[in-house]
């Protein structure tokens, strides 16, 4: 009897030993290390275990060779696993009977798994739990990773604003992925280091577009979405791919500094008004594991420092990719109330109006009518009251009607009683004479009384015509295709990259290169060219089709770029503090004063360290800018921009102005004033510090207003 106690006891014993033994553990691949799983005899938390024991039995039973056959390894095999953008897979399955578990044959994943299985690996969509990581060859050792997984993925980490859009937008965002077989950005993963970024535009009245820009092992790559439209078919989107230039990588990091991933939901903006249709754009992201999106409706219409970043980050993207995301003010209409005061201006007249009535008599009645009382003046001066002002009122009434007094003609129609549309003038014509373009202002007022239009508050806006010069409008002779650079936009990269690379010739983003014609050299040009090669003529304006300002020839057989026209031929002479009479300094500064007035939209001082523009301030009056001098431009209206003419030629400072740029030198400061293509120039001396010596340079401040004054504030304290 006791022999049988002993006998039981050792047995017990025995068993109890082997299922302490220590196992062999599960091997996983995770951001490129090698880890281990620890893996107890039985775990029902692990991914394969929570397949249930007939799965099990089915694993085992299949493998070569397989079957519990070690005390260290009671499973009968080692399942290796693998993390990739967020999704665990099943890559190999070898059995363990006494020899290492590598040097076994593995199990047949897609026959065990022939609905999960692909390109040799099995998704384990089925897991839900936590996977604990250890230190390969250290399973005892503290966990380095605990990794939660739901239906086979890491959840990613999203950050989606609280604001309602979120739903409504993505509906169309989700429709066009559908349609395009692409897989939403919510659901695919990522890899470590990689990042995706999409950018939506629509969601009005047009279709949208998108374009879709990722980095993977360090290479960039980007794809555009457009719509397609056929007769009597749905519209479609087509997808191109889309070539990055040499200086892509530059320009991300002007848009990453600019704050596309850290830019706030247009919610978080305070005084983001709602705009009468226009374009939305969304913007979502990937990277690191984590998922963010925001919105910007309108954001050219809008007066936040928020929105006007991500203008000048969609002008980037359409330098770069040739597309058309940006859309500026004065595409769509403004609606006014019954009462509300809108002002307008066009070259030297200034008016402001306001509607009565505006009705329809009848729910189905066509014809629309309204009352206009109007006030203008023409003779350069902006106060709309007092002596000088023409004044009158009319009716108007039809379907689509045009408000007309004066100089001014602008297009109405009806929205509701008391309320309709105002259409910035122009939008549809030719391209306008700036001296004939109509600029609107919506106000808040309701009287003329004490109006002042030139008031640098009122934001004026004028329809934007876009000027692109398409291959058919460029001379085809010679024939270009079998050139280097074959087509337009590879002569217009060639004068980019020039542009970008020597940033002391005057040229940056800001400029809008557009090839203009082809021709064949009929003799060599040392340093450039030589007889018989082909050149692209390329015309170098500001953005949105100011006046060209210098023209580029590229040699088409090699990339070679020469620029033929130099801003400084054109300045006024203006005479150095030695040289020339008083009267002499006098008489080119009113030449450059008259210069300047008469192209103030275009006007800009630029204050620059060693000509980059990032450590000094820009003032400008137009309200494009785009490329390298962003966070520290100012732009101010032409009634600043007047004050501070009036302040340099009162203070003695445009006589001692320079008529030809001066020589770069590092740790040297210049100034630089302009407008249109007239600019003089000033050496400020060498030092972070150095215009702070110049004291009626400083005094600058006293005459600027609101964002000026306050930005010029702070250059100021970090000169000190």
């Amino acid at each position: 009897m006791k022999c049988i106690i002993y006998a039981a006891l050792l047995v017990t014993c025995l068993a109890s030993v082997v299922q302490a033994t220590v196992q062999i553990p599960y091997k996983i691949v995770y951001e490129g290390e090698k880890y281990w799983l620890n893996t107890p005899v039985a775990n029902p938390d692990l991914p394969l275990d929570t397949l249930g024991s007939e799965k099990l039995s089915e694993v085992r039973s299949s493998l070569p060779g397989g079957g519990p056959g070690s005390t260290a390894c009671r499973r009968g095999y080692v399942a290796w696993w693998k993390v990739d953008g967020g999704v665990l897979y099943l890559t190999k399955l070898p059995s363990y009977f006494h020899h290492r578990s590598e040097d076994r044959e593995p199990g047949d994943l897609e026959e065990l798994f022939p609905d999960r299985y692909e390109d040799g690996r099995v998704k384990a969509d089925w897991f839900c739990g936590e996977l604990v990581l250890h230190e390969e060859g250290r399973h005892w050792s503290e966990p380095t990773h605990e990794l939660e997984f739901s239906e086979g993925k890491i959840p990613l980490d999203k950050d989606i604003p609280d604001a309602g859009w979120e739903s409504i937008f993505f509906e169309s965002i989700r429709e066009v992925t559908e349609k395009s077989d692409i897989t939403s950005l919510h659901e695919k993963r990522v890899d470590a280091g990689d990042l995706e970024l999409r950018l939506w535009a629509g969601f009005g009245k047009e279709f949208m577009q998108g374009i879709i820009i990722w980095r993977e092992n360090g290479s960039w790559n980007a794809r555009h979405l457009k719509p397609v439209f056929a007769k009597d078919k749905p519209v479609q989107w087509e997808i191109k791919d889309l070539e990055l230039s040499g200086f892509w990588p530059q320009l991300w990091d002007e848009m990453v500094e600019l704050g596309i991933l850290d830019l706030p939901d247009e919610s978080e903006v305070p005084d983001w008004r709602p705009v009468l249709d226009g374009r939305s754009y969304v913007v979502e992201y990937q990277k690191e594991g984590g998922y963010r999106t925001y919105k910007h409706g309108n954001p050219a219409r809008q007066t936040a420092s928020e929105a006007r970043k991500l203008c000048k980050i969609l002008m980037l993207l359409d330098r770069e990719l040739s597309t058309s995301l940006y859309q500026p003010p004065g595409t769509f209409p403004e609606y006014v109330e019954d009462g509300q005061v809108v002002l307008m201006r066009k070259g030297e007249a200034y008016c402001a109006f306001r509607l009565r009535e505006q009705r329809r008599e009848e729910e189905n009645d066509s014809r629309r009518k309204a009352e206009v009382e109007w006030v203008y003046r023409d003779d350069g001066e902006s106060e709309l009251f007092g002596e000088g002002v023409t004044s009158g009122e009319h009716k108007i009434e039809g379907r689509r009607l045009h408000i007309g007094f004066g100089p001014f003609s602008v297009r109405w129609s009806f929205r509701s009683t008391g309320m309709g549309y105002i259409y910035y003038p122009d939008q549809h014509s030719e391209r306008v004479g700036e001296s004939d373009r109509q600029y609107v202002a919506i106000t808040d007022r309701t009287e003329f009384d004490g109006l002042d239009a030139g008031d640098e508050k009122w934001d004026f806006q004028a329809a934007f015509i876009e000027f692109s010069v398409h291959d058919e409008n460029i001379n085809s002779l010679p024939d270009m295709e079998s050139a280097e650079l074959p087509t337009p936009d590879t002569a217009v990269r060639a004068v980019l990259q020039e542009i970008i690379s020597k940033p002391d010739d005057g040229l940056s983003a800001m400029h809008s290169p557009s090839a203009k014609l082809t021709f064949m050299l009929g003799f060599d040009v040392p340093g450039f060219g030589e007889q018989g090669d082909r050149v692209w003529q390329v015309h170098i304006t500001g953005l949105g089709g100011s006046p060209t300002m210098r023209i580029a020839w590229v040699n088409a057989e090699d990339g070679t770029v020469m620029f033929l026209m130099e801003n400084e031929n054109d300045s006024p002479k203006a005479e150095t503090e030695e040289e020339g009479s008083s009267d002499e300094r006098i008489g080119n500064t009113r030449a450059f004063l008259s210069a300047a007035r008469s192209e103030i939209d275009r006007f800009n001082l630029a204050i620059v360290y060693s000509d980059n523009p990032r450590r000094g301030i820009w003032f400008i009056t137009f309200p494009v800018i785009a490329g390298f001098m962003l966070e520290n431009a100012v732009l101010i209206d032409a009634g600043q921009a007047h004050r501070i003419l009036n302040y340099f030629a009162d203070s003695g400072l445009l006589d001692r102005a320079k008529a030809t740029r001066p020589e770069s030198e590092p740790d040297a400061w210049k100034a630089i004033l302009g407008a249109g293509k007239k600019a003089v120039y000033w050496n400020l001396g060498s030092g972070p510090s150095a215009p702070l010596e110049h004291g009626k340079l400083m005094g600058l401040g006293e005459v600027l207003e609101g964002q000026a004054h306050e930005a010029w504030g702070r250059f100021v304290d970090r000169l000190k």
